[in-house]
């Protein structure tokens, strides 16, 4: 005889808002441990820093902005929900300052990261 549990379904109720969807994100400035805006990601877990290829850091209004180049930056690496991620949005004022782009990482992980909106050049 086959025990069949009768209370448990197959299907997946997508008005279930029980399961939220998470996200890793790359951060190398102001979101770093002990920097300003680390408070940000309280809640976050923290995963295996890493390294980001093909970028130049630049400053921006006193904060570090990325723009394609052929230097590497460091960062550390979290997992973020939903509404942390929309919090990091706002904190980066995406996307007119900062956009929110997905990149791999040297270890060949993909993560969101902030880099420039906009070239400065563009009127």
């Amino acid at each position: 005889m086959i025990h069949q549990p009768s209370n448990v379904s197959s299907r997946i109720n997508p008005r279930d808002n029980c399961i939220a969807m998470a996200t890793t994100v790359f951060v190398y400035g102001s979101l770093k441990s002990g920097h300003s805006a680390h408070g940000l990601l309280n809640g976050a877990e923290r995963l295996a820093d890493g390294v980001l290829d093909g970028v130049q850091c630049i400053e921006h209004e006193g904060y570090p902005m990325l723009i394609p180049g052929d230097d590497a930056i460091s960062g550390e690496v979290y997992r973020v929900n939903a509404e942390q991620l929309l919090t990091l949005d706002a904190y980066e004022e995406a996307p007119e300052v900062y956009a929110r782009v997905q990149r791999q990482l040297r270890d060949c992980r993909w993560v969101n990261l902030y880099v420039q909106a906009v070239d400065p050049g563009t009127p």
